[in-house]
């Protein structure tokens, strides 16, 4: 994805001593290498991602993420779509005994 872009919610980071938590939004269209074996799409794949760290000295010397994968992997057409429901119920063709 060569335009990818990480959109840091400011307003929800978090910091407490040398730590800080931030949550993102990930964009970015699909169009360079297969993804996950996927081919390009040319579809924008829109997932978020968080990031936690400790800074020591100015330097983040621990970092731990956690990324939605799930919407990554969907939106990139890794699964198969499920099929449309019907327009109508199927009728039923229970009768109960009497």
């Amino acid at each position: 994805m060569p335009d990818l872009s990480y959109e840091v919610e400011v307003t929800n980071m978090v910091c407490e001593g040398d730590e800080v938590a931030a949550h993102s939004i990930v964009r970015g269209t699909h169009t360079g290498a297969p993804l996950f074996g996927v081919e390009p799409s040319g579809s924008e794949v829109v997932w978020t991602h968080s990031d936690f760290v400790r800074v020591n000295g100015g330097k983040i010397v621990e970092r731990w993420t956690a990324t939605d994968v799930l919407t990554l992997f969907q939106q990139a057409g890794m699964f198969a779509q499920p099929e449309e429901p019907p327009a109508h119920p199927r009728e039923c063709s229970f009768t109960p005994e009497t």
